[in-house]
């Protein structure tokens, strides 16, 4: 987060937490954490330039398949009662 501050300054946006479990967002976030793994980053010039990369590249069956999931999804934070799934 101290990188993050000192490189955005006054960019960076507090936002409440939101659950994750329904925000499909989280999953293009998780795949590219994967790709950038793989990528051994060391720097933010190559993070920046393995996430465009990969963000391009990225195949829209990968979002279909999260969106397609938002059924299964709200049934599972109602069976549990709002608490953590297991997306």
């Amino acid at each position: 987060m101290q990188t993050l501050t000192e490189t955005l300054g006054n960019r960076l946006i507090d936002h409440p937490p939101q659950s994750p479990d329904l925000n499909i967002v989280e999953d293009l976030w998780s795949y590219l954490n994967r790709k950038v793994q793989e990528a051994n980053v060391k720097d933010l010039k190559k993070l920046k330039s393995v996430l465009q990369r990969e963000w391009r590249k990225m195949r829209f069956e990968i979002i279909r398949t999260s969106v397609d999931s938002m059924s299964a999804r709200l049934k599972e934070v109602i069976n549990l009662d709002g608490q953590r799934t297991h997306y």
